[in-house]
């Protein structure tokens, strides 16, 4: 009994050394505190919040962008419109000085002619040859104004009836040598170098066959001076014949007015004049470009097509 005693103490101290040796080994314990989430309604409202802000401010930026962007366009359009307002009055101006140069020229005009009533047919044809070639200043502002567009008034273009009325003042048709026709036909070929742009063929087109058809009512041609084959009268008159035919059938037509309220005045003398060689060769020049400018507008067309 006494050995099972002792056996049983050594056990114990056994258990004891291995217990306290276990103890001295084993890891801390941590201890996990639950966290009992009870307003669930709540969290999910703010996280709605949460989100809607967001969208929110993704939608204030996206219009700050657009407003942005909306004002750097209104200041280019603004820029635009003050630099189209300014090329008006600098036209508007130019339109003022040529009607100034011309109203100034009026009464001289009138005495030359008065003048070339008394004198012989030779030395008329002179005097308006001496009249044209003194005019390079008025020439170099009739260049200067036609190679701007001027646009309509009304449904007439200015420009054709500007170099009407400049031509017939000048008596530019009845001399026998001016280089007023020939800077005229430059000024419109230089203009219509743009094939592919329907709307300055256009606007030359509407000036050319008006001057053409104001030149065939005005100019008559005598004996060998007629220059005018059939073949381009056939042509031209298909292509403005029902301008002709419009005029001819309008009560106004003994006094077309083709200008605007700004001071230029009506073409209401639309007289018979003798032609000569520069003023035929004009003429025909100008049923040249009718035909060429409605062909290109014709061709673009068909492209578009």
């Amino acid at each position: 009994m006494r050995l099972q005693v002792e056996e049983a103490n050594a056990a114990v101290i056994r258990e004891r050394e291995a217990a306290r040796k276990a103890i001295e080994e084993a890891p801390p314990v941590i201890k996990e505190t639950l966290v009992l989430v009870e307003d669930t309604e709540k969290i999910n409202s703010l996280i709605s919040e949460v989100e809607a802000l967001k969208a929110e401010r993704q939608a204030a930026e996206h219009s700050k962008k657009a407003f942005s962007e909306a004002e750097a366009r209104i200041s280019e359009l603004a820029t635009e419109l003050e630099n189209a307002t300014r090329k008006a009055d600098q036209l508007h101006e130019s339109v003022q000085k040529l009607e100034e140069k011309l109203s100034n020229s009026e009464s001289e005009i009138q005495e030359l002619r008065q003048q070339a009533l008394a004198i012989s047919p030779t030395s008329r044809t002179m005097a308006a040859r001496s009249e044209t070639m003194l005019l390079p200043e008025n020439q170099d502002l009739l260049v200067k104004c036609i190679s701007q567009n001027l646009g309509y008034a009304g449904d007439k273009p200015v420009a054709a009836c500007v170099i009407y009325k400049c031509l017939l003042h000048w008596r530019s048709f009845e001399v026998e040598r001016t280089s007023v026709f020939d800077r005229i036909i430059q000024t419109i070929a230089s203009a219509i170098e743009v094939p592919d742009n329907n709307e300055v063929l256009a606007y030359w087109l509407s000036n050319s066959a008006t001057l053409l058809l104001l030149l065939q009512r005005t100019l008559k041609a005598t004996g060998a001076a007629s220059l005018t084959p059939q073949r381009r009268r056939t042509t031209s008159a298909s292509l403005f014949g029902r301008m002709s035919q419009g005029l001819r059938g309008s009560p106004q037509s003994a006094g077309l007015s083709f200008l605007n309220r700004q001071g230029l005045t009506k073409l209401d003398d639309l007289r018979q004049v003798e032609a000569k060689y520069p003023a035929l060769l004009f003429k025909q020049q100008l049923t040249a470009f009718l035909e060429k400018i409605y062909g290109m507008i014709r061709d673009n067309l068909k492209k578009e097509i």
